[in-house]
């Protein structure tokens, strides 16, 4: 496709499809987010993936040829790390200041004025080529330098912070929540763990080639981040709009107060019978039922301290309080599935068992039965037809 002398090849229309649904994802959380401070920073996530996947089509496509197109200003390198941790501290519950997000912003900013103050004071030249050696002497070339390495900086720093807060919003999570709209952010986790791998090896690789001389590759490289930043674009995309357009995600609360964690040790006598008032509260007394039951809700119930009953039920029951509660609502739904209830749907009988969330009644069922629920309910259909 040519237009002048813009060329889009393969490489430039997997970018480009990334950069437009990124925008109408950004577009539709920004109209619907009612303000809501995960939902917005989403969206400008999106928007930002959107304008650094813009930056690579200006050379790879030929804009960068183009007077009206040279030195556009798009210095945001530095502005997805500090995006990304603000959305990960309001989405888990942290407060996220005015202030705290305006001193996040505050390199961006700075790179970008100076972007902005190159591209203005070069645009009244109409050859493409004489406005580098203006550039040049804007120091366009060392700003952005310093601004690809204080971009690593910020990665580096930031996703540290980032893993360690979204180990203990889990952590929080799995220990003493059972609320099942409440997201459980594990494919944040993976998109942090493949995006760290990811930052690494190209890390080595530079290295590698600086050490070794063996030649560069950076554009390949730069092909291959952008292939990545495309996907990443789709990916997030699709999880947007699943979780702030169709779901009924719940906002997490401040994660303050988490029980103590307890070496594994053989249970006593005393923690024996705090075993058998969890169990019975669960089987006899059906707390599971309860969609927004906490460990604090649970202890209170049988009056032992939330750290005491949370190292019984990790070392006696071999599992996290979260999915205690939840195998519990899984057999419940099962039980019914044998013989369900004319007047109620799946969904209704998953609401009637605990759950709340219908996206995650699907996925929990399927983790502690191994089937889907519809797939549960056809092979219980054709056990009683035999």
């Amino acid at each position: 496709m040519r237009i002048a002398q813009i060329v889009f090849h393969t490489f430039d229309v997997i970018v480009l499809l990334g950069i437009i649904q990124a925008v109408i994802i950004a577009v539709v959380l920004v109209m619907r987010g009612t303000g809501k401070p995960p939902v917005l920073l989403f969206g400008t996530i999106l928007l930002t993936l959107a304008g650094l996947s813009v930056k690579i089509l200006l050379h790879t496509a030929g804009f960068w040829q183009l007077p009206a197109f040279r030195y556009f200003p798009l210095a945001i390198d530095t502005l997805p790390a500090p995006l990304l941790y603000a959305y990960l501290r309001s989405a888990t519950g942290l407060p996220l200041t005015r202030r705290r997000l305006v001193l996040y912003l505050v390199p961006t900013v700075l790179f970008m004025s100076h972007a902005i103050l190159v591209y203005l004071l070069v645009l009244g030249q109409p050859d493409a080529l004489l406005k580098d050696p203006l550039a040049e002497k804007l120091l366009y070339n060392p700003v952005k330098d310093v601004e690809d390495m204080i971009a690593v900086i910020l990665a580096i720093v930031f996703w540290l912070m980032g893993y360690r807060q979204l180990r203990s919003y889990r952590q929080w999570l799995y220990h003493s929540q059972s609320d099942t709209r409440f997201e459980e952010y594990s494919w944040l986790r993976r998109l942090l763990i493949l995006s760290g791998i990811l930052a690494l090896v190209f890390c080595l690789v530079t290295l590698l080639e600086d050490l070794l001389k063996a030649g560069r590759h950076d554009f390949v490289v730069l092909q291959i981040f952008y292939v990545y930043l495309a996907v990443i674009s789709y990916y997030l995309s699709l999880k947007g709009y699943s979780l702030y357009v169709t779901g009924n995600l719940q906002t997490a609360p401040v994660v303050q107060d988490q029980p103590e964690s307890v070496a594994p040790v053989r249970l006593s006598s005393e923690q024996l019978a705090i075993k058998d008032k969890i169990a019975a509260s669960l089987e006899k007394e059906r707390l599971y039922l309860n969609p927004e039951l906490t460990l604090k809700d649970l202890s209170g119930h049988i009056g032992c301290p939330a750290n005491v009953v949370s190292a019984v039920i990790n070392h006696g029951f071999g599992q996290n309080f979260r999915n205690l509660v939840n195998s519990y609502r899984v057999r419940a739904v099962q039980e019914m599935l044998k013989a369900p209830p004319a007047h109620l749907s799946l969904l209704g009988i998953a609401l009637d068992c605990g759950f709340n969330s219908e996206a995650s009644f699907y996925r929990i069922f399927r983790q502690f039965a191994g089937l889907s629920p519809n797939e549960y309910q056809q092979k219980i259909n054709t056990q009683n037809r035999f």
